[in-house]
């Protein structure tokens, strides 16, 4: 397994208007759904962003639907972030 390098995460990295960092949501995503589609060999699709339930991703099985939600966060997130997500 391949561990990304210190300078590689920079990029999830922006500023804000007031110099303070924050994460870079859209590359983040684009980096997720990248290894989805390495873990499972399939293209997920995007949810559409704002009212997504905490969705950014899904995708449907024969059997299944699958969803992934993205966190660029650098402090541990709260269970009310993701909360509400069904299993089926």
């Amino acid at each position: 397994m391949a561990i990304l390098s210190h300078e590689y995460w920079k990029k999830f990295i922006e500023k804000d208007k007031n110099g303070k960092e924050k994460g870079n949501g859209r590359e983040f995503e684009k980096l997720v759904r990248y290894l989805l589609y390495l873990m499972y060999g399939k293209k997920w699709r995007e949810t559409g962003g704002s009212h997504d339930h905490n969705r950014d991703f899904w995708l449907h099985l024969s059997d299944q639907n699958l969803w992934a939600e993205c966190k660029n966060y650098s402090n541990t997130i709260a269970n009310i972030s993701v909360q509400g997500v069904q299993t089926r």
